[in-house]
């Protein structure tokens, strides 16, 4: 953690929760956020049929307890916490808790999820999409690729709609006949997504990283 802060990150996310009293004064003592994340078991045993009395009480008993730990930091709007979508549930708590996020206003502290490339997200296939609307949402769409085979695969299931929204979106590098429905910022291509998303300022700005130079 140290050496990220070092080379200029902003947030560091523990999957173990700031449990250690080091990690929380290394955070508290730099000018970072931290993103509390919450999992159930250990890394290797986690999935191995995790169970909940009440999956949305656990949660928002944890972060309550984090929030008492950790004043300082939600003093100064550097706090965040992390469901953990993956980390120690099924595929029907994750579900749950994507669809029940207004659970947690209580907490008073923004919430901050992670569910690209989770492995439960190949179970919504198995979801009944016939007839229904469905949205697509990007952080970025360039060359098209991998959103026609999303695409593709999705309209087998016969949905009512199926549309796009992407935060960012390459113009000159996308050539594929199917709409992109919402587009937030245009970029151009030399903007590469490499290490984190960034753009203009919004998110960590490492130039060497993400841009091409000539």
């Amino acid at each position: 953690m140290e050496e990220s802060i070092k080379i200029g990150s902003s947030i560091l996310n523990d999957i173990n929760g700031f449990e250690s009293d080091e990690k929380i004064e290394l955070v508290e003592n730099n000018n970072v956020s931290a993103c509390i994340m919450h999992k159930k078991g250990t890394p290797l045993k986690m999935q191995d049929n995790p169970h909940y009395t009440n999956l949305m009480q656990d949660l928002t008993v944890f972060f309550e307890k984090k929030k008492l730990i950790l004043k300082k930091l939600i003093n100064e709007n550097r706090l965040l916490l992390d469901p953990g979508i993956g980390f120690g549930k099924t595929f029907e708590h994750n579900k749950a808790i994507i669809k029940n996020l207004n659970s947690f206003f209580s907490v008073e502290v923004p919430i901050l999820i992670g569910i690209s490339r989770k492995s439960f997200l190949h179970e919504f296939a198995n979801e009944d999409l016939k007839d229904r609307d469905v949205l697509i949402l990007e952080d970025i769409v360039d060359s098209g690729n991998t959103l026609a085979y999303v695409m593709e695969n999705l309209s087998t299931y016969q949905p009512n709609s199926l549309k796009v929204a992407t935060f960012l979106f390459k113009p000159n590098a996308y050539k594929k006949d199917f709409p992109v429905d919402y587009r937030g910022i245009e970029v151009g291509n030399e903007f590469l997504v490499g290490y984190g998303l960034d753009f203009d300022g919004l998110g960590r700005n490492f130039e060497d990283i993400y841009i091409i130079e000539d």
